[in-house]
């Protein structure tokens, strides 16, 4: 069955690639317009804004305010009562 299929390939001016021949060209890509584009993250935390209130030495001038953000993990525990009836 090989046999002919190599034979019409030779016959129809096909050449048949080896192993070789198909390993060296590179894999077409894909659709790169088919791709989901994921759009813009929201936060998954809520960031609050709470103004640090602290005593200024005198004589000392405002210079602005300097943003930083505090990250805190908080762990809670929560139990549940719940009754059936007997």
């Amino acid at each position: 069955m090989a046999d002919q299929r190599e034979e019409i390939a030779r016959l129809k001016g096909l050449s048949r690639p080896s192993g070789m021949d198909r390993g060296t060209e590179p894999p077409k890509p894909a659709n790169r317009d088919a791709k989901r584009r994921r759009g813009k993250v929201a936060p998954r935390v809520v960031v609050e804004d709470r103004p640090v209130r602290i005593t200024v030495a005198p004589g000392s001038r405002f210079k602005g305010y300097e943003p930083f953000l505090v990250q805190d993990l908080v762990l809670s525990a929560t139990a549940a009562c719940d009754q059936r009836e007997s």
